[in-house]
């Protein structure tokens, strides 16, 4: 924390101002959280269950299971956001080709999305 707050302190010459900010909140600021991909799941396997999984490892800040629109069922895939990179990288390689509802997930470092070029 106190890393961050001297990076705070950096944006505003009042370091008080950032007193009300979560930790989380700081680090979201900095770039420090890591959002992840999951793919390959069962399509029985729910949010909530996806949650769990990721919170053995630390915090999560946002969880999200991709479903599809017509049917209301899982695409077999979704995304976790953790605020600390640390156990982000400990839940990708204890998750990463576990077997989960009966199938091997895949679980990684969610690529940036690129914007397609409009003419």
């Amino acid at each position: 924390m106190q890393n961050n707050s001297r990076k705070a302190a950096l944006f505003c010459s009042d370091n008080r101002a950032f007193e009300s900010y979560h930790f989380t909140h700081l680090n979201s600021l900095f770039g420090e959280n890591m959002k992840i991909m999951m793919r390959n799941l069962s399509r029985e396997t729910t949010e909530s269950e996806l949650l769990d999984l990721f919170k053995a490892y630390g915090d999560v800040q946002y969880c999200k299971l991709v479903m599809d629109k017509v049917t209301g069922k899982s695409k077999g895939f979704g995304f976790v956001e953790m605020p600390r990179v640390g156990e982000a990288k400990l839940a990708i390689k204890g998750l990463n080709a576990r077997d989960i509802g009966g199938n091997k997930i895949r679980v990684k470092k969610a690529e940036k999305r690129e914007e397609s070029a409009t003419n």
